[in-house]
């Protein structure tokens, strides 16, 4: 019982981070998505860091969450920086130049 509870806290980083994985949320504390993506080694150079997305199934349905990672780092925003759920996806695009 205790092993299922612990694998079902994972979330998933992926895109233009440095190691894409997938991380567990400690059980002590909530990770937030600039944790997560710190976790991974941080952002790519080509990383668009204001278009972070986050991918939660909420009641069967997939909902998407975006978060401007921007505005958390540069302007300390820190109520953007949500705290992530189990199954998220924390899904960083590529920056268009």
């Amino acid at each position: 019982m205790l092993i299922q509870e612990y694998a079902n806290k994972t979330v998933y980083v992926l895109g233009q981070v440095k190691r894409p994985a997938a991380i567990q949320i400690p059980p002590e504390k909530p990770l937030t998505v600039l944790e997560a993506i710190t976790s991974v080694g941080g952002f790519t150079d080509i990383a668009a860091t204001s278009k972070v997305r986050v991918l939660r199934m909420q009641n069967g349905k997939q909902t998407s969450i975006d978060v401007d990672v921007t505005q958390i780092t540069k302007q300390g925003n820190k109520s953007l920086d949500i705290p992530l759920m189990p199954g998220d996806v924390v899904f960083v695009p590529q920056s268009m130049f």
